[in-house]
């Protein structure tokens, strides 16, 4: 019987070291330009994170009624653009809402204008429930969850290298911004 049992938690132990690896060499080699998820804009144009490939390009999640979090990650993204124009280097900003449902196009037209988010380096994403989960977890961030309308979720932001690979990601801790690039 304790063979059984040993037999069983090494199996199970097995499997899940094995699904371990698996999601690490997945998450280490995968490209997020290599993704396959499209995205609609706040231009109603349909566009992938790939077009953006060769160039320096920072993703993080918001969504456009949040409350907290989404504030702090604007700033955030606010304070990367200003280190980009001080060191004369170009990036496109690409924020994906956590929320698809809610976030259509012209919402987030509007959150661009409310915010004065004029420049044409910004993109603001919706896309489908399925590629959200997915993108937010081939960033590292935790799940999210909706709660009395509103959307739980984490801060990360993440720098992307030429080839889509996230390089360099900006959690919580990073209270300062600076030299990032």
């Amino acid at each position: 019987m304790f063979f059984s049992r040993l037999s069983k938690l090494s199996a199970m132990t097995l499997f899940t070291t094995t699904l371990l690896i698996t999601s690490l060499a997945q998450a280490g080699s995968g490209s997020l330009y290599n993704s396959g998820m499209s995205w609609t804009d706040d231009n109603n144009q349909v566009v992938t994170l790939d077009q953006w490939r060769g160039k320096l390009v920072i993703v993080s999640m918001a969504y456009s009624n949040c409350r907290r979090t989404c504030s702090l990650t604007l700033k955030k993204l606010e304070e990367l653009q200003s280190e980009l124009d001080t060191k004369q280097l170009n990036a496109e900003i690409v924020i994906i809402s956590y929320d698809p449902k809610n976030d259509t196009p012209e919402t987030w037209a509007q959150y661009r204008r409310k915010h004065k988010l004029a420049r044409a380096n910004w993109h603001f994403l919706t896309g489908n429930e399925r590629d959200t989960r997915r993108i937010s977890h081939l960033m590292g961030l935790a799940d999210y969850w909706s709660y009395e309308d509103h959307v739980m979720h984490d801060f990360k932001i993440a720098i992307l290298g030429p080839d889509g690979d996230i390089v360099r990601q900006i959690a919580w801790e990073d209270i300062k911004i600076k030299n990032v690039f």
